[in-house]
């Protein structure tokens, strides 16, 4: 299942809405194919293993047994299920990580393999391939986009002296753990202060090169139409197109004074407008607090965006914790002490009364990247 996972985890990002799965086929006790699952309309994780096994002769005899990371799939969608790839394949034993997290499919497949005389082993490594899909698993069980939050802090909470200066807190090891979730997550966001005090580049660096998902900037009094704007980053690189500056409905007016004319508007939903012009694109989202970020997720399903990875400065933290609007919560902690009361600190919200009313982060992860430390986990439960 480890070999299953590595599989896996190569194909994270790339495969949204879908899951990333990855499977192996292990015969005589060596695993002799590997399959991930291939960005849409391609395979499946089952199908690609099965393919390399059968350019290999598919060899096969009771120690043949096809390993994958999340439970087949058994019905009929954009390709025919992977049960019946399966079944076909002659492999009579199947062991399994996660169950399907749609309620609707969950567990189905079981029954339809046994029925047929295949052995099914489940839940093996199953908290490790369901951490595999945090956005799908979410998206699939609640309808919404999973909305994550991401800060760097010192020891005592703080995201930057109170000059501002924040490079770096953490390590590189730490901040090439985020590059990881830059690129798993189908889109991110920063506010406008963090977008004119760093100049963020909101792209995905890996070592094998570097690509961007949509960019959100939360923008609401429009600070990013000021002088010299056009030379920020996300709106001069080669990704400017990806990049969408969220704001309130009332502000079209600023945006055409700013613009001279308005080239393209279209509503996503009844309460969140899309404009173009002069090459940037503005979303008006009606509403104020919950409301307000109700309507954001609602467009961001419409445009297909199952999750988004937040990094930001204490302003906008503050708005996402006073609106429960955090579903994730990612912490890069380093061992440094600012000693600053007046500092920036990005937990700052409806402040909890009693100990037992604290958030307690849920499936928590602790991670260790160098000197840093990351706490990753729920805010709000599945």
């Amino acid at each position: 299942m480890r070999e299953a996972l590595a599989e896996a985890r190569l194909a994270r990002g790339w495969t949204h809405p879908n899951p990333a799965v990855g499977s192996v086929i292990v015969h005589q006790g060596q695993v002799v194919a590997r399959g991930r699952t291939q960005p849409p309309p391609g395979r499946h994780a089952e199908k690609e293993a099965i393919a390399r096994w059968q350019e290999l002769g598919a060899p096969l005899d009771d120690s043949t047994t096809l390993v994958v990371t999340l439970e087949p799939c058994c019905t009929h969608g954009r390709t025919p299920p992977c049960t019946e790839a399966i079944l076909a394949s002659g492999i009579r034993r199947v062991i399994v990580g996660s169950v399907d997290p749609n309620p609707v499919h969950a567990g189905r497949a079981f029954p339809q393999l046994r029925e047929a005389g295949v052995e099914v082993i489940e839940g093996v490594l199953a908290e490790a391939c369901d951490d595999l899909n945090l956005v799908f698993n979410h998206w699939i069980q609640t309808g919404d986009p999973l909305i994550a939050l991401k800060v760097a802090v010192t020891l005592d909470g703080k995201t930057a002296t109170r000059t501002g200066d924040s490079k770096w807190i953490t390590g590189t090891e730490a901040r090439a753990d985020v590059h990881r979730w830059r690129h798993y997550f189908p889109a991110i966001g920063t506010g406008a202060g963090t977008l004119l005090q760093d100049n963020p580049q909101l792209t995905a660096r890996l070592p094998e090169g570097a690509h961007a998902h949509p960019r959100f900037i939360f923008d609401r009094s429009l600070r990013g139409l000021g002088p010299g704007s056009s030379e920020l980053q996300v709106f001069s690189d080669e990704w400017a197109d990806l990049t969408i500056t969220v704001t309130g409905q009332n502000q079209r007016e600023k945006i055409e004074r700013w613009s001279g004319h308005v080239e393209h508007t279209e509503h996503l939903t009844d309460e969140v407008r899309l404009l173009s012009t002069r090459g940037r694109t503005f979303w008006l989202v009606h509403g104020v607090g919950r409301a307000f970020w109700r309507h954001f997720r609602q467009a961001l399903l419409v445009k297909g965006i199952t999750g988004l990875y937040l990094e930001t400065g204490s302003g906008l933290a503050q708005d996402l914790w006073l609106h429960r609007a955090v579903d994730y919560l990612f912490v890069y902690q380093a061992p440094k002490l600012v000693l600053d009361a007046d500092a920036p600190t990005p937990f700052r919200g409806l402040p909890a009364g009693r100990m037992a009313d604290a958030l307690q982060l849920r499936q928590l992860h602790v991670e260790r990247f160098g000197p840093d430390t990351l706490y990753r986990g729920w805010v709000r439960a599945v």
